[in-house]
């Protein structure tokens, strides 16, 4: 309970935020650039908010933490890709306050592509947590005979993706800071989206099939309580979908244009659906509900049979 009381807190926290986000954002677009833009001001269109990348950046770390808590409280260590990856969208945040601190800073390419390469990228281990947790559903309580793909291959080919789709992603990324190399960038980049996102929706489709199978089964009441966790990959699914969808619209327009140069639209379709996508897990940790209710046939233990022995 306790848990869940921060947990809204948080949220709250988050919220109020956002307020004060909308308010930086306003002030920054008020004020005229100077003659000369600098490296930032082209690639973006317009100086980020220094303030509020401090407060993201604060708020995924917070994220993080609490979520260190479960994974080392119930020993899930294999869950360990999600807190690692708040914390690190947490640091390219504050990469990049530092990066629009001031006009030589803004001119610097290594911030520009750290801050990049990092804010895009860090939230596949979000992904990677889900393939994971879908792994663990299916081999300890659903059983491999619902599942599209057999546990072991989920996690060997969705994370194998999103390896692949991270590299492709970063190497676009660092390219967009190139004004020669933008449009060989933006289509690497677009590439690794694309790919990215089809793999997620391939992994909802699968855990949407597996749900359908076992209600069709007639195995279960619904009422197990494995079915949280279920719930919950569909909640956080949903919102990483959300994200997915802005960053492919984002990475087809050009230069210059409002979805791009305005930063309202990447905090709210980016970082809002990721930080609801993984705050979830907060009060709801799912690892802590696939432990009873199983559906999984448990193999018995062998037994010595003893014969009687025959008296002559």
């Amino acid at each position: 309970m306790a848990l869940a009381e921060f947990t809204q807190q948080f949220l709250q926290m988050a919220a109020v935020t956002l307020l004060f986000m909308a308010r930086d954002m306003a002030l920054a677009q008020s004020t005229s650039p100077g003659d000369t833009p600098t490296r930032v001001e082209v690639i973006y269109g317009e100086v980020p908010s220094e303030s509020v990348a401090i407060a993201v950046g604060v708020i995924y770390v917070i994220a993080g933490l609490i979520l260190f808590f479960p994974v080392f409280r119930y020993k899930h260590f294999w869950g360990l890709c999600l807190p690692i990856g708040a914390v690190s969208s947490g640091i390219g945040f504050f990469v990049k306050a530092v990066m629009v601190s001031s006009a030589s800073r803004q001119n610097s390419q290594g911030l520009i592509i750290a801050q990049n390469v990092i804010i895009v990228c860090a939230p596949a281990t979000f992904f990677a947590f889900n393939y994971i947790l879908y792994g663990h559903l299916v081999v300890e309580c659903v059983g491999d005979q619902f599942s599209l793909l057999r546990p072991t291959w989920v996690s060997r080919i969705f994370v194998s993706s999103d390896v692949l789709t991270f590299i492709i992603q970063a190497g676009g990324a660092a390219l967009l800071t190139d004004q020669d190399k933008f449009q060989t960038g933006k289509n690497i980049f677009l590439v690794g989206l694309c790919l990215q996102a089809a793999s997620y929706y391939l992994f909802t489709f699968m855990l949407a099939l597996m749900h359908y199978k076992v209600k069709k089964s007639g195995m279960t009441n619904g009422k197990e309580l494995w079915w949280k966790t279920v719930w919950l990959l569909y909640f956080s699914s949903f919102f990483i979908i959300v994200r997915t969808v802005y960053r492919i619209v984002e990475g087809e327009s050009s230069r210059g244009s409002a979805i791009r140069s305005n930063e309202a639209y990447f905090y709210c379709l980016d970082f809002l659906p990721l930080i609801l996508a993984i705050s979830v897990y907060m009060p709801w940790w799912p690892g802590k509900y696939l432990t009873r209710d199983s559906l999984v046939q448990k193999e018995p233990k062998k037994t010595l049979e003893l014969t009687p022995i025959e008296v002559a």
